[in-house]
């Protein structure tokens, strides 16, 4: 059918277009339905993976450096820098935590990563974003 999709994890799981207003409308009405459940909040797994650069920018390569491991070579041949924290995706945490706090006592928590991830820590946790991240690193 020469018909692709993007996804950073699992073909199972494609990247839902979050620049497309009715799926970022449609991911907010999801999550206000489990908030009508009651549930206390929301953990965003991988977080910084779900705005994509929408001009398709292909990622810078990474500068040659000692130490990397010669079974994941092609992992860190590239920075990620055109597919992972992109700017556009802090409107959906500004709708979420908009969404969220209209319920009170509820708790938004993001899982991400990144070259600095404390300064992606930061970008995620300015006021009106969300709650709390943490990271692997």
């Amino acid at each position: 059918r020469q018909q692709y999709y993007f996804h950073n994890f699992l073909p199972s799981q494609p990247n839902l277009n979050l620049s497309n207003p009715v799926v970022l409308d449609a991911m907010i009405d999801t999550c206000r339905f489990w908030l009508d459940k009651g549930v206390d909040g929301f953990r965003l797994d991988a977080i910084h993976t779900a705005k994509l650069d929408n001009d398709w920018t292909d990622n810078r390569p990474r500068p040659r450096t000692d130490g990397i491991r010669p079974e994941r070579e092609f992992d860190y041949q590239a920075q990620d820098s055109a597919q992972l924290n992109q700017p556009s995706i802090q409107i959906l945490s500004a709708r979420l935590r908009e969404l969220v706090d209209g319920y009170g006592d509820r708790f938004l928590m993001g899982e991400l990563d990144g070259e600095d991830a404390v300064a992606v820590s930061k970008t995620f946790t300015e006021p009106g974003r969300l709650h709390s991240t943490y990271n692997f690193n």
